[in-house]
């Protein structure tokens, strides 16, 4: 099996890289171009419901193609696990609700148009037989909401989510997902 993370932090990215050396890793923007929007009621922060989205951060069609080449360049079967924050969303530290209806995913994402985007190339990618994940640090990762909506975005009923605390490489040998290449 190949795996592959993708994910905006370069922290993150050493950590599954040192931790799991089989594990390839593509780097996603983290674009400082930013603007205010005001959170749904069922997405809150900490510091309350207004934040600012870092709109050119995450996936993009670049993106896709890098993931595509990587499709083409590693043996089957292929697994694809994404980070949540500022990588599909274009937010982070935002929890969702148990209430959360998937009208709040648009939000999450930037709009209508990234988040048709961003389907559109997870379809192509599970076209070309990829199995499709989360690797999160998300503390509402356990919620179902949050996993209704992942199903939702990543366009497969019962996405493959792992959930890390802080280290995304222990959570992936956890998971048995390191030293898994075919």
């Amino acid at each position: 099996m190949s795996i592959l993370f993708v994910d905006n932090d370069a922290k993150k990215r050493r950590q599954v890289s040192a931790t799991c050396p089989s594990v390839d890793v593509i780097a996603v923007s983290d674009a400082l171009a930013q603007r205010t929007v005001a959170l749904p009621p069922t997405l809150t922060r900490k510091r309350g419901q207004t934040v600012r989205v870092r709109y050119r951060a995450g996936i993009n069609p670049r993106t896709f193609a890098q993931i595509r080449q990587w499709l083409k360049e590693t043996p089957p079967p292929h697994t694809i696990l994404f980070d949540w924050g500022r990588t599909i969303t274009q937010l982070q530290g935002v929890r969702v609700a148990p209430q959360t209806r998937r009208s709040a995913l648009a939000a999450l994402c930037g709009g209508t148009r990234r988040l048709a985007s961003l389907r559109r190339g997870f379809r192509h990618l599970k076209a070309a037989g990829a199995r499709l994940g989360l690797l999160t640090n998300n503390r509402s990762c356990t919620v179902p909401a949050f996993r209704a909506l992942a199903a939702d975005i990543l366009g497969t009923p019962n996405p493959l989510i792992v959930c890390s605390t802080d280290h995304k490489g222990e959570a992936l040998r956890k998971h048995g997902l390191c030293d898994v290449r075919s």
